[in-house]
């Protein structure tokens, strides 16, 4: 194990920037980020991560992290999450140079000083400080032969599975972003189903067709888009699944549900496609969140921050970040060092790329529940 994670103070650099702080200098707010050119995809990126709310003294202040060739990255990282959680009353932006130069030795395409995918980048730094605070594993490792002919004997196959992926990534990082699908094909002509349990850190969702880039599309009409069920036929539709059961190629479709809820949600948005060209469609939300179902579970998820990108293409444009900060009970526009507070993020012109949901109750799903539905839209405004 290396070195434990200095104080948060240690990662702000000497080159600073003011910021508008909306209010007095004396009075603590939350704090901006310097742009040091083309740099906003990994200052909106970090504030979003920031609002996960798990990275606070109490949970990372002295960990010992592993030791690897990320170490000096992931302790540089926890510094800056943690002075970005909480209230400061400087009055200068963070300047994090330092940790930008110590991510381009490491991935030199990604942080070149050109505009990048800020959702790329979120998921490059959540595995860097998901492998350097991920606690060891002694339990020898089950193979999947294994873990199947263990879940077969279960009334609950999917806890097998979830089960023996949280031992071996017990990380605080893991704990709170993942989450479990189960995958069920069912073949057409005998009727069996095919499960499989896969962990996600998060979900895409592709945008419904519309008539033109500015119809609004709800993020409800999103997620039934991803839940619903797929028809697996060949191009030429005809039947493309082999049924180990009855051994016959046949039709068969697929369902996707969730089975165990992350603690805190990242839902990305499929606004580009492969040669980086923009989906401009606004898709629509509430603050107060999000109904999902899962297998046994209906949970209540908050929306708590969205990542916006302005502009045509992946490779040009800018991003900005609105996070809720729970200690001024309001939302804040991060746009690089500049803070502002926001009176209604709904009334914002917001192109959402990324948004994150906290889980804040979950309930037995049951006879009385509304079964019929995998997503559904909280009214309340908060």
């Amino acid at each position: 194990m290396g070195n434990s994670v200095p104080s948060s103070s240690s990662s702000v650099s000497s080159e600073t920037v003011n910021t508008n702080r909306n209010g007095a200098e004396n009075m603590s707010s939350p704090i901006g980020i310097k742009n040091f050119g083309n740099t906003c995809y990994m200052n909106a990126g970090l504030q979003f991560i920031s609002a996960m709310g798990i990275f606070t003294e109490e949970n990372f202040g002295g960990m010992k992290l592993n030791k690897s060739s990320s170490e000096e990255v992931c302790r540089s990282l926890i510094s800056i999450l943690i002075q970005l959680g909480k209230p400061s009353r400087i009055t200068d932006a963070i300047s994090p140079y330092q940790l930008f130069k110590q991510l381009r030795q490491q991935n030199s395409d990604l942080f070149n000083q050109h505009q990048q995918d800020a959702h790329e980048f979120i998921m490059y730094i959540l595995e860097i400080i998901h492998d350097g605070t991920i606690k060891p594993c002694n339990t020898p490792k089950l193979s999947n032969e294994d873990l199947e002919k263990l879940s077969k004997k279960s009334t609950r196959p999917g806890n097998v599975f979830w089960n023996n992926h949280m031992m071996r990534n017990n990380s605080i990082l893991n704990n709170t972003i993942c989450g479990q699908f189960r995958s069920r094909i069912t073949c057409e002509n005998c009727g069996n189903n095919s499960d499989t349990f896969d962990p996600f850190w998060d979900i895409t969702l592709a945008l419904p067709e519309v008539s033109d880039d500015y119809e609004k599309i709800s993020i409800g009409s999103c997620f039934r888009k991803f839940f619903e069920q797929q028809n697996l036929f060949h191009e030429n539709d005809e039947p493309n699944y082999n049924c180990s059961h009855c051994k016959s190629v046949v039709n068969a479709t697929r369902c996707i549900n969730i089975s165990q809820f992350p603690n805190v949600l990242l839902v990305t948005l499929k606004r580009f496609n492969n040669n980086g060209e923009k989906c401009n469609g606004i898709v629509s939300f509430k603050t107060a969140g999000i109904i999902l179902k899962s297998l046994t579970e209906i949970g209540h998820f908050k929306l708590v921050a969205v990542l916006q990108h302005n502009g045509s293409t992946l490779f040009q444009g800018h991003y900005i970040s609105y996070v809720f900060k729970k200690e001024f009970n309001g939302w804040f526009k991060f746009d690089d060092d500049i803070v502002t507070l926001v009176d209604d993020i709904l009334e914002e012109d917001i192109q959402a790329y990324c948004l994150l949901y906290v889980l804040e109750s979950k309930s037995a799903l049951n006879s009385n529940s509304e079964q019929a539905y995998s997503v559904g839209i909280r009214n309340q405004r908060n």
